[in-house]
């Protein structure tokens, strides 16, 4: 069974997105490079799987000391820290799962709708009965999926992404909806053409590094105002037992972290205000 996610980044700043529903008007990425429109984008970050001693106290496991510190794992969380709040830790702004059923699919619906109440305990739910985020932040615009994304490594994700199926999800190799947008934009095509010919993967997961890359190309070239990003390989390195792969994982994760607030500070020099 899959474990909840522990590690995770919230962040905003000001971006772009428009949407050509026509295939004889201006693609959608034509339009989005003209910047007519400046909103503010939300990014959620979770990561799978991932220990609080690790994140708080350091590599150790097993009773053997790992030779790689805090610092060395997650600098770029750590950084964060400096101008922001980080809780998790007992003792320190600890907090809780609600269950009842600690596993990853019940915490992910919880996760994107903001309550326990999704009627979800296992990992093999139907979709989602509740809005989400990406339902929320697409509210205003129903004609526009580019205005809000979800992209995860894990396929089954697709069902706790949005209960109307708004925005842009890509789950897995194949799993998601409304594909056709990311067939607009250059990167983001070729990332995603990238994960489907991927093999290998449990139950036809994607690697992190497609799912990263595949994420960045859609903040950079659709310029939304919600993006949500899952990363697995952790959890699943957790679960072999193979614990330097998982600190390969969560130092991977803790890097893309990192190069989403360079795309966000890149478009700070632009002119472009932060929240």
């Amino acid at each position: 069974m899959k474990r909840r996610s522990a590690l995770g980044l919230l962040a905003s700043s000001f971006l772009s997105c428009q949407y050509a529903s026509s295939p004889s008007q201006e693609t959608t990425f034509e339009r989005t490079q003209k910047g007519k429109l400046r909103r503010p984008l939300t990014l959620l970050v979770a990561v799978d799987g991932v220990r609080w001693q690790d994140v708080y106290l350091g590599p150790t496991s097993h009773g053997a000391l790992i030779s790689q510190s805090r610092s060395e794992l997650i600098p770029n969380l750590i950084e964060m820290e400096k101008n922001g709040v980080s809780w998790g830790a007992p003792g320190a702004a600890h907090f809780y799962a609600s269950g009842p059923n600690f596993v990853s699919l019940p915490g992910y619906m919880e996760m994107l709708a903001g309550t326990s109440e999704t009627a979800c305990t296992e990992n093999d739910c139907q979709r989602m009965k509740r809005h989400t985020l990406l339902d929320d932040f697409g509210a205003g615009a129903p004609d526009d999926p580019t205005r809000a994304g979800a992209f995860s490594s894990w396929q089954k994700i697709e069902v706790a992404a949005s209960r109307q199926k708004r925005g842009v999800v890509s789950t897995g190799r194949r799993g998601g909806f409304h594909h056709e947008v990311l067939q607009e934009f250059p990167r983001c095509r070729e990332a995603l053409e990238a994960g489907r010919s991927e093999t290998g993967g449990h139950g036809g997961a994607r690697s992190d590094a497609r799912t990263a890359e595949l994420a960045r190309a859609f903040v950079q070239e659709a310029d939304p105002d919600f993006l949500f990003v899952s990363l697995g390989e952790s959890d699943e390195a957790a679960h072999r037992g193979n614990y330097e792969d998982y600190l390969k994982a969560v130092r991977f994760a803790d890097a893309f972290i990192g190069e989403l607030r360079g795309d966000i500070h890149h478009r700070q020099r632009e002119g472009r205000e932060t929240l």
